[in-house]
């Protein structure tokens, strides 16, 4: 059995105060299952894709809804989720005090020695879903896959054992 996990980014624009990186990890059988359910469930909305943060403001695509219909299809949408990803992660950076402890730092080889706030948040997931993995799946491999289009990795697969 294959491990699979899904992630997303947020926080990678400009003026953000947090990156973030978050998914679900789960069996490759249960995840067969929910992209089935999930691309059904886009488009009873009209919807060819989602972004969470425009959902919950309405913004983009998401533009024309009331609160009500946002939270309705959000609530859909979780359902799927809930019903077929084993397991959620997610590894967040405050910017601040990421420029203030690293940045900031005498040793100016730090911020090369600590990595960029993506790569933090990157290696505490990778780290966070290897140990998680060992635990209730002892010896199978776990693929992880990215959201394309991130402007500091593009779309990206990496598989760990």
């Amino acid at each position: 059995m294959v491990l699979i996990g899904y992630f997303d980014e947020s926080g990678t624009h400009a003026g953000s105060k947090s990156l973030a990186i978050g998914g679900f990890v789960g069996p490759e059988k249960r995840w067969r299952r929910f992209e089935r359910e999930w691309s059904q469930e886009l488009p009873s909305e009209g919807v060819p894709h989602k972004h969470m943060s425009d959902l919950e403001s309405c913004r983009g695509l998401f533009a024309s809804w009331d609160k009500v219909r946002a939270r309705s299809f959000q609530v859909r949408l979780l359902r799927i989720i809930k019903a077929h990803a084993t397991w959620g992660v997610s590894c967040t950076v405050m910017l601040d005090d990421y420029n203030q402890l690293v940045l900031s730092d005498a040793d100016k080889k730090l911020p090369k020695k600590v990595g960029t706030p993506y790569g933090l948040c990157t290696v505490g997931r990778l780290a966070l879903s290897g140990e998680w993995a060992k635990k209730k799946h002892p010896g199978e491999p776990i693929q992880f896959i990215f959201e394309s289009g991130v402007p500091t990795t593009g779309p990206g697969r990496t598989q760990c054992h």
